[in-house]
C-alpha cells in the first residue's frame, strides 16, 4: 500500500534530485570501499595464518628474473596487486603495456577487435552527422552549447582514432618483425581521453535520465544514442580492451574537463547568450542559476565528489575485466593460476 519512490523523485527540483544522486552514490562508495577493506583484511590473515606472503615479490627486485610470480605469491586481492607501479600522476606505459595497448582479451584475433572499432567509430560518425543536421534546423549553432555534445564529440574522434590505431598498430603490425617499444603519440591522447570519457559519458546518461528527462523531452533515435547507447559501447570498448589500468590519480582528467564546462555554464548564465527556440536561458535545469543561485554550488559537489566516485567504479570494472579475462596470447588455466 505504499507509494513507490519514484513518484517522489519526479516531484522533486532539479536540486534536490541532484543530490539524491550525489547522496547515493557517496553512499555506495564508503560501501563499496568498506567492503574491499574487509576483503583484503581476511585474506592478509588467511595468508599470514597458513604461512604464505603477503605481498608480491616487486619484479625489479635481486632474483625476481629467477622466480615467477604465481598465485601463491600474489597479493591478497586484485585490487593490491602492483599498487605502486600503477597510481602515477603521469601517463607513463609499462613495457608489456605498448604490445597490448590495442589488443583484445576475448580474442586473439586483431581483425574481430578492429572491425568492432571501426564499426563503433562509424556508428558514432553517423550519429553526430544526424545530430549536427537535426539539431541545426531546430537551435541553430546552439546545440554546440550542451555537455551532451561535447562529450559526444570528443567519443566519436576517440572512437575513430582508436579504431585507426588498431588496425595500424595492430592488425597491420602484427606482420611488422621489429615489435612496437616506444608508444606513438596517439597512445597517450587515447588513453587520457579514454578516462574523461569512461566517466563523463556516464555523468550524461545518469544526469539526463535523472535531472532532464522529467522535465519533459520528447525522445528519438539521437536522444537515446547520445543519452545511453555511447556510455554502452563506451563500457564495452574498455572492459575488452588490455589498454593500461584506470589509476585513481588520473582523476584530475575528467576533473578538469568538468571544471572547463562548469565555467561554460557560468559565462552562458550570466553573458546573456541565446538559448535557442529552448524555453528559459539555462542549458540545463541544474544550470539555472539565475532563478536558483544555490545551484551555483552544484557544479563544485559534482566534481570534487560525484566524478571521483564514478572515477573509482570505473576502475573497479578494468580490474574485474582484468580478473575475469586473460590477457592476449595467455590460456584460461594461466590466467587462472595467476589470479588465484
Amino acid at each position: 500500500g505504499g507509494v513507490c519512490p519514484c513518484v517522489y523523485f519526479h516531484s522533486m527540483c532539479a536540486y534536490d534530485r541532484f543530490c539524491c544522486v550525489v547522496g547515493f552514490g557517496y553512499c555506495l562508495f564508503f560501501r563499496v570501499e568498506i567492503d574491499r577493506k574487509r576483503s583484503c583484511n581476511t585474506g592478509e590473515r588467511e595468508r599470514e595464518r597458513s604461512g604464505r606472503p603477503t605481498r608480491p615479490k616487486r619484479m625489479d627486485s635481486p632474483g625476481a628474473d629467477d622466480e615467477k610470480l604465481t598465485g601463491e605469491s600474489a597479493a591478497c586481492c586484485l585490487c593490491c596487486r602492483n599498487t605502486e607501479e600503477e597510481e602515477t600522476w603521469s601517463f607513463t606505459f609499462k613495457d608489456d603495456e605498448v604490445g597490448e595497448f590495442v589488443g583484445c582479451r576475448i580474442s586473439d584475433s586483431l581483425l574481430s577487435w578492429a572491425l568492432f572499432r571501426s564499426l563503433y567509430a562509424v556508428f558514432m560518425f553517423v550519429v553526430l552527422v544526424l545530430c549536427a543536421i537535426q539539431y541545426s534546423l531546430f537551435m541553430g549553432g546552439q546545440w554546440l552549447y550542451f555537455l551532451t555534445m561535447w562529450t559526444f564529440i570528443i567519443q566519436t574522434f576517440y572512437a575513430i582514432f582508436s579504431a585507426y590505431a588498431t588496425w595500424a598498430y595492430g592488425y597491420f603490425a602484427q606482420y611488422d618483425p621489429e615489435p612496437l617499444r616506444d608508444p606513438p603519440g596517439i597512445f597517450y591522447a587515447l588513453w587520457i581521453t579514454e578516462n574523461l570519457l569512461l566517466s563523463f559519458t556516464f555523468f550524461v546518461f545518469i544526469g539526463f535520465w535523472a535531472i532532464v528527462f522529467p522535465a519533459g523531452v520528447v525522445l528519438d533515435f539521437t536522444i537515446v544514442a547520445t543519452h545511453g547507447v555511447n556510455w554502452v559501447l563506451m563500457l564495452t570498448d574498455r572492459y575488452f580492451s588490455t589498454m593500461p589500468a584506470v589509476r585513481m590519480k588520473h582523476v584530475y582528467v575528467p576533473i578538469t574537463y568538468g571544471m572547463i564546462y562548469y565555467l561554460w555554464s557560468i559565462i552562458h548564465a550570466y553573458s546573456g547568450l541565446d538559448n535557442g527556440p529552448i524555453e528559459g536561458k539555462a542549458l540545463y535545469p541544474i544550470t539555472d542559476y539565475n532563478n536558483h543561485p544555490l545551484l551555483l554550488l552544484s557544479g563544485p559537489i559534482a566534481i570534487l565528489i560525484f566524478i571521483p566516485l564514478v572515477h573509482y567504479a570505473n576502475q573497479q570494472l578494468v580490474r574485474l575485466s582484468e580478473h575475469c579475462l586473460p590477457r592476449p596470447g595467455q590460456t584460461t588455466a594461466e590466467h587462472h593460476v595467476e589470479m588465484a
